[in-house]
C-alpha cells in the first residue's frame, strides 16, 4: 500500500499544483511522515487560517515538527511574495480601486502594515515596499522614510 506522501506527490506531478487538493499539497510539504488524518485536519482549517499560523502554532499538531512547520510557513510566504511581485510587468493605477487591488494582500493581516507603491509618470508601479509594520491597530511612519525610497527609485508619484 502506498504512503500518503507518495500518493500526494504522484497527484501533484500528474495533475499539477492547480488540480491538487490542499490536503495533498500539505502532505508533500510535510514529507514522507505525512499522515492523512494530520493533513486532513490542517486542510480543514483552510488556506486563510493556515497562512496566518506561526511555526509554533503548527508544531502543536501531533506529527508536525520544526522542519515541517517551517516548510508550510515558507510556502505561504512564497505565495505572498509571488502575489506582490509577479502580477503584471507594469501594474497601472488609474483609480482608487486599482490601488485597493494592488494592496489587497494586506487585508487579512493581524497587524497594521504601511506599504507604499512608487509610480512613474505613466502611473505604472515601478516599486512597492513595506515601510513599517505596526501594532494591532496603528502604524507610525515618518514621511522621510516614504520619501527616501521615492527619491531612490526616481518615483514621479506615490500611493
Amino acid at each position: 500500500m502506498k504512503k500518503h506522501y507518495a500518493i500526494a506527490k504522484e497527484e501533484m506531478s500528474f495533475y499539477g499544483n492547480d488540480c491538487t487538493s490542499l490536503q495533498n499539497i500539505l502532505a508533500v510539504l510535510i514529507g514522507p511522515k505525512a499522515e492523512p488524518t494530520l493533513t486532513g485536519k490542517l486542510a480543514a482549517l483552510g488556506t486563510k487560517h493556515l497562512s496566518t499560523m506561526s511555526i509554533e502554532e503548527l508544531k502543536k499538531f501531533p506529527g508536525i515538527g520544526e522542519t515541517s512547520a517551517s516548510r508550510i510557513v515558507s510556502a505561504f510566504g512564497l505565495v505572498t511574495l509571488a502575489k506582490k511581485h509577479c502580477t503584471k510587468e507594469f501594474y497601472i493605477i488609474r483609480s482608487p480601486k486599482d490601488a485597493a487591488d494592488l494592496f489587497s494582500d494586506l487585508q487579512n493581516l493581524d497587524q497594521e502594515h504601511f506599504d507604499v507603491a512608487y509610480l512613474n509618470t505613466k502611473n505604472q508601479v515601478i516599486y512597492r515596499k513595506n515601510i513599517f509594520k505596526g501594532s494591532l491597530n496603528s502604524a507610525i511612519v515618518h514621511p522621510r522614510e516614504v520619501m527616501r525610497e521615492a527619491v531612490r527609485v526616481s518615483a514621479a508619484s506615490i500611493v
